[in-house]
């Protein structure tokens, strides 16, 4: 397996070992989403402009 780097601490993680969210955890919201986070009811964009609905 490769290396990725955590998008929340920047270290290099393996690809097949948890690291932030568990497994199960990741399993229970399967083909669920996209979320979004929300400010005072408001979509929070990313830095392109875009929000997910």
């Amino acid at each position: 397996m490769g290396t990725l780097h955590c998008v929340f601490c920047g270290e290099s993680v393996r690809t097949s070992r948890e690291h932030v969210l568990p497994a199960w955890f990741l399993k229970r919201f399967n083909g669920q989403g996209p979320f979004t986070v929300r400010v005072n009811g408001e979509p929070v964009p990313y830095a392109n402009g875009a929000v997910e609905r």
